[in-house]
């Protein structure tokens, strides 16, 4: 009876450790496919809107207008699942019905509904409080947060379009975006501006940016203290991109109520040469409050109320002529913060000293 007993003994050792040694290998298998890059992670579900095709390929890459559209974020550490090929799109990762409509006022606009699924690591955003530019040197990926590997991963998309459609130039090329997608649009367009000041080529004509956002609802950052992380990147990236400073060439929707981004948030965009801010909504209608108005540009009279402006706007960048843009609703900016700033705490929100 011993004996038997350890006969069996290393034979059921041997189970286990087979056992171990599969799920093992199972479980590098995973983080490898979890961490995979973001082109082969992204490729599958990006897809003309409407239409479903997905391969990155221009009718008429000569005369057609491409629209880029980039969808909105989870958290800095999160894979955004973006919704399957030929599905509703809707949502913060959908295309917004006033850009499938310019699609049927004009063939020749073709829209591009980008997925991007990669995601900043932990840590990351310490890495990122550190810049003293948005994104810093892009060439270390590692210690990136989402918004600024969405804004690369835009670039490298662009790319892709430049090199499979020979005869398409960037001045036939816009970039559109919801929430953070919207935010990495800008971006890009600050990088434009950045790269035709060192006398290279632009990747694209401008950026129509909805609701733009990167870093959370306004509520969470109520309890930020001047040294918190996300704070200094908040202050980073707004001194980037509004105030004085570098043309960035953008057409900007701020929505009333907004649980992210209010028009009293963006107010500073008027003052940065080549943004033209629009604040939603206009008489008569609600954007609705919270989550609701982030997605303002959803709602069923918002194309009938502000595709004239789209329209506007990018006629203006192919120098094509254009009626004069509507009056400004907006609030009037007031100073970005910055690193340097003074502050207190008064309650739980935070004020400028």
């Amino acid at each position: 009876m011993g004996r038997r007993t350890n006969r069996r003994a290393p034979r059921t050792r041997w189970r286990i450790s087979s056992i171990g040694a599969r799920s093992g290998a199972l479980l590098v298998l995973m983080l490898l496919l979890v961490d995979a890059s973001p082109s082969l992670a992204a490729g599958a579900p990006s897809q003309f809107v409407p239409g479903g095709q997905t391969e990155r390929v221009l009718g008429d890459p000569a005369n057609d207008i491409l629209i880029i559209f980039t969808h909105g974020s989870g958290g800095n550490t999160r894979i955004d699942h973006c919704d399957p090929p030929g599905g509703s799109m809707t949502g913060a990762f959908g295309v917004p019905e006033v850009l499938r409509e310019l699609t049927a006022d004009d063939p020749k606009v073709r829209v591009w509904a980008f997925c991007h699924r990669d995601h900043g690591r932990p840590g990351s955003e310490d890495v990122e409080a550190t810049r003293t530019a948005p994104c810093g040197n892009r060439d270390m990926r590692e210690t990136h947060i989402k918004v600024c590997l969405r804004a690369m991963a835009i670039e490298a998309e662009i790319g892709d379009f430049m090199r499979l459609n020979p005869g398409l130039t960037s001045d036939r090329i816009f970039l559109a975006g919801t929430s953070a997608g919207g935010w990495a649009s800008l971006l890009v367009s600050l990088w434009d501006s950045e790269r035709q000041a060192r006398g290279k080529a632009r990747l694209a004509n401008g950026a129509i940016a909805f609701a733009p956002a990167f870093n959370g609802k306004r509520v969470d950052r109520w309890d930020w203290g001047p040294f918190h992380s996300w704070q200094r990147i908040r202050e980073t990236h707004r001194a980037a991109l509004m105030g004085p400073g570098p043309t960035v060439d953008a057409l900007v929707f701020s929505f009333e109520c907004d649980a992210y981004e209010t028009p009293d948030d963006h107010a500073g965009f008027q003052e940065r040469p080549g943004v033209q801010l629009i604040c939603a909504p206009p008489e008569g209608k609600s954007c609705g409050g919270g989550a609701i108005a982030h997605s303002c540009n959803r709602r069923d009279w918002f194309a009938s109320a502000y595709k004239g402006d789209i329209t506007r706007f990018m006629r203006q960048r192919l120098g094509l002529p254009v009626q004069p843009p509507r009056a400004n609703s907006c609030p009037a900016p007031a100073p970005i913060r910055t690193a340097s700033s003074a502050w207190f705490v008064e309650g739980s929100r935070i004020r400028d000293k």
